[in-house]
């Protein structure tokens, strides 16, 4: 929701009409937040994947495991490593992000003095999102969701009518990972190249981004 109102608030403004006098300071604030909510929620995603594989297969131990207190700490590690992980966009040199209205989208600035990245951030961010993430948390909801199959059939109907709906949620998160998972990988593929060859896989990436929130809402 909150990713929805920046669009609304900035990107969208901004893409709309192609104006070049705002502050750089919010393109790179906007930006930030922009990628720590994705990050944020590509976290919470494995976290509540993790969440359901330990309920089907370790009920006894489940709660110990996340009681109130270790979630409110995770929640907490979760902020500051993302915020951690996102600021290295702006204290690694040449990595610093903005928003780019002609692009429709968010790319790295070149160095002052046109020297080469020599620390692709935005790159190791990416592969980390995608590998560790995303595909995590669909390899460990596929990992679930044979249990929970094989829990449902032993139960008896009116019981089954109840957890038919924790099913349906299951399978809604499971195949939201896909078109986030998607989103990451052509983020990776263009890795916020302003070149005209990556045009294509910049507009998937706008694309996908936006049908993940779709999906999301």
């Amino acid at each position: 929701m909150v990713s929805s109102f920046l669009h609304f608030v900035y990107s969208g403004p901004v893409t709309f009409t192609q104006i070049n006098g705002y502050p750089p300071i919010a393109a790179m604030v906007m930006g930030y937040v922009f990628f720590f909510l994705m990050g944020f929620g590509c976290s919470i995603h494995i976290e509540l994947s993790l969440n359901r594989l330990v309920a089907v297969y370790f009920p006894i131990t489940y709660k110990s495991i996340f009681s109130d207190r270790s979630c409110r700490y995770l929640l907490a590690f979760n902020v500051l490593f993302v915020a951690a992980l996102i600021s290295l966009f702006y204290v690694v040199p040449c990595n610093i992000m903005g928003y780019s209205a002609s692009l429709h989208g968010y790319v790295i600035l070149d160095c002052p003095d046109g020297s080469p990245r020599n620390i692709p951030i935005g790159t190791a961010i990416n592969y980390f999102c995608q590998y560790a993430l995303c595909i995590g948390a669909i390899v460990v909801d596929c990992i679930t969701l044979p249990k929970i199959v094989m829990i449902n059939r032993k139960r008896s109907e009116h019981q089954n009518e109840h957890e038919n709906r924790n099913v349906r949620f299951f399978i809604q998160n499971f195949f939201l990972n896909f078109p986030m998972l998607l989103h990451i990988v052509f983020l990776t593929i263009s890795d916020f190249s302003m070149e005209d060859s990556m045009e294509v896989h910049r507009i998937l990436n706008f694309l996908l981004g936006r049908f993940a929130e779709f999906v999301n809402a």
